[in-house]
């Protein structure tokens, strides 16, 4: 007898003496939907309910059943209502169940939720590359926010051009451009609320910082090394950029335990690449979020590329976004060149979240059009043949034929918010420009309240104040 079989034997036993109390009712699933009780519907009976053991029971429940107190699904064979096998089913898929109905995935529509077909995830789209919607979909984003997001979308490719021209020209430090990722990191960030929740970001999210209320002409001069202007103002909720791989990821979950714990209204949102995701923080990061149901958002950009290793060598699994399920909470998949789609599945995890569900894992399938940071070469290893079809899914072109279609966005406006743009990019970078260098004693500076003695010599040593020693 295996170890589920003899749960469910238990299980029965504690029902029958009124040991234990199950409300439920028997549904049928197919692939990912959840459908009412009929006339024998194809697809896999199940019976779907609540565990509630009396006080003395509750050890013994536990032992067998994932949850004593929550949901347990599991099948049964017609028409006696005997257990049979145990149905696998994720918890992203358990929205709604008492009517009967699951707020989930429709395929290609406009909703949230996860769906899992043949073992592989179901990626959602709402905007296909030419500007038209799926059919069906219903975009969540009203039209005035998808222009404001458009609007973020181009400061963050003109900002892009603006930063690698300086690093080129030694005025800025190494830089991560986010070009064909627009939508990813503006879809995702407009579904937070800046003046309460937090980002948390890795080094390729810039617009997302701007957007959350960092000022531009303040990352400007973070870039030039002019750090005593270059911090985050106070009130901002925002952590400074990482660029470890995937070391911001403890951080934004501790981050985010502490405002449950202090019972704040407030959710964290933390990016990371790919390749972030093969590092041992993001399985910690990811299994005490879990753990803790944290109210946090993971937001994994896979642009295909962990600066020159390929995604296929990157993982075996189909889908990042899978690997929720290990740590108990939900994984969604969109296309990340999709603004509409990323922003859906954003929003309603922020609203998860926020209603203290947990955690979500959201994998954005897009690619990297620039390279990985101002010291990389992508020509060396990147596929031109490849990158030629990802150009062909533009992430601005797309919303730009989008809003097209409906009217709202021609050659004059898009001329307009060009111009308009430049000039906000440019004043903040000129304003940087004009602030006083950096100092050498400012290595010293914003780390000690009060500086050990060995460091106030080393400081003195660098300012040429006394001999070195030996």
């Amino acid at each position: 007898m295996s170890r589920f079989e003899e749960a469910l034997k238990i299980i029965r036993t504690l029902l029958r003496d009124g040991s234990l109390d199950f409300e439920g009712e028997y549904y049928t699933i197919r692939g990912c939907e959840l459908l009412p009780r009929g006339p024998r519907p194809h697809g896999r009976p199940i019976l779907i309910g609540t565990l509630k053991p009396k006080p003395r029971m509750q050890r013994l429940v536990a032992q067998y059943a994932d949850s004593w107190n929550g949901w347990l699904a599991y099948g049964v064979s017609w028409p006696d209502a005997v257990p049979a096998e145990r149905e696998v089913i994720d918890r992203a898929c358990e929205r709604s169940w008492f009517s009967g109905e699951r707020e989930g995935v429709r395929h290609g529509t406009a909703t949230a939720g996860r769906a899992v077909k043949n073992n592989q995830m179901v990626q959602r789209r709402v905007l296909n590359p030419d500007g038209t919607l799926v059919k069906g979909a219903e975009p969540k984003l009203d039209e005035e926010f998808v222009l404001e997001a458009l609007r973020w979308m181009l400061m963050s490719r003109l900002l892009d051009q603006r930063a690698i021209a300086l690093q080129r020209q030694g005025r800025w430090g190494t830089f991560s451009p986010v070009v064909g990722q627009e939508a990813a990191v503006v879809g995702s960030s407009m579904a937070t609320d800046p003046s309460r929740d937090w980002l948390v970001p890795q080094y390729r999210e810039t617009i997302a910082y701007v957007r959350h209320g960092w000022p531009l002409e303040s990352i400007a001069a973070l870039y030039m090394g002019k750090v005593d202007h270059g911090g985050i103002p106070e009130g901002v909720n925002v952590l400074l950029v990482q660029v470890a791989l995937a070391a911001q990821l403890q951080h934004a979950t501790g981050l985010a335990w502490g405002l449950k714990l202090q019972k704040k209204d407030a959710v964290v949102m933390t990016y990371m690449g790919e390749g972030g995701s093969s590092e041992g923080d993001f399985h910690e990061a990811l299994n005490l979020a879990g753990v803790t149901r944290a109210p946090i958002v993971f937001v994994l950009q896979n642009n295909n590329w962990a600066i020159s290793t390929p995604r296929k060598v990157q993982s075996a699994a189909p889908s990042f976004a899978l690997r929720a399920q290990g740590y108990g909470f939900p994984g969604v998949e969109v296309d990340g060149n999709d603004l509409l789609a990323v922003f859906d599945a954003s929003r309603e995890a922020v609203e998860r979240a926020r209603a203290g569900e947990g955690p979500t894992l959201i994998e954005a399938v897009t690619y990297r059009m620039s390279f990985h940071n101002t010291t990389d070469n992508p020509k060396l290893y990147q596929d031109e043949q490849e990158w030629e079809e990802a150009k062909k899914k533009d992430p601005i072109e797309r919303v730009e034929r989008y809003l097209s279609a409906l009217g709202l966005w021609d050659e004059k406006r898009a001329e307009e918010t060009r111009v308009a743009i430049a000039t906000e990019v440019d004043d903040a970078i000129e304003k940087a420009s004009s602030l006083p260098v950096a100092r050498p004693e400012q290595v010293f500076e914003h780390v000690y309240e009060r500086m050990p003695e060995r460091v106030l010599r080393q400081r003195e040593e660098l300012l040429g104040r006394v001999r070195p020693s030996g």
